[in-house]
């Protein structure tokens, strides 16, 4: 480095050798419902577009995905499923998070995630933190009843839920992402919104 003195002072660091440091790879990938689906594929009850009537308005933008957008999720027993295309990871450290609204019967209805790693099987994954309660209730029917889950009556405001990947995928793993519904045969609530 030099100076802007007359006398153009010079400094070296280190004063020999060479300094060395790792750059780590960081990759963004940012998904917004408001244009398109964005090739995710929802089954049953889940559902893209503009929410309605009482449900809580998308996060960002006008649209989002669903449980139902206007009313209520439908009565179980039900596994409706949405499945997020493919994604290459591109981080020794991958993570995964989105923004959620939900509102369900409380421990009897609820969802959670699952990956796939290299088209393997879907597996459950918990999120940072934990799932609000620890077990969905196996009672009336339903298809999640046993798995961990979200799963609460009153959710008022958007929150944002993150997965840490690391020991699931690596660099140049392909992963699937889907988000499970289960609903038993009792009440039925807005449901779960991700944007």
């Amino acid at each position: 480095a030099v100076d802007r003195s007359e006398a153009r002072n010079i400094s070296v660091y280190p004063p020999s050798g060479e300094v060395r440091f790792a750059v780590l790879d960081f990759y963004n990938r940012t998904t917004a419902f408001d244009e398109s689906p964005a090739g995710f594929i929802g089954s049953n009850d889940w559902a893209w577009g503009a929410p309605g009537g009482t449900s809580p308005h998308a996060h960002s933008g006008l649209r989002c995905w669903a449980t139902v957008l206007s009313g209520n999720y439908t009565q179980g027993p039900r596994l409706s499923s949405l499945t997020m295309p493919l994604s290459l990871v591109v981080s020794s450290r991958p993570s995964f998070s989105f923004w959620q609204w939900y509102e369900v019967q409380s421990r009897y209805d609820g969802g959670n995630v699952k990956i796939s790693v290299n088209h393997g099987p879907f597996q459950l994954i918990q999120p940072v933190g934990g799932y609000p309660p620890p077990v969905i209730y196996n009672g009336f029917g339903n298809p999640l009843g046993g798995q961990a889950g979200y799963s609460s009556v009153g959710g008022t405001a958007w929150s944002k839920a993150t997965f840490d990947l690391t020991g699931l995928a690596t660099e140049g793993d392909s992963i699937a992402i889907r988000f499970d519904f289960g609903a038993d045969n009792s009440i039925q609530y807005r449901g779960w919104y991700i944007d």
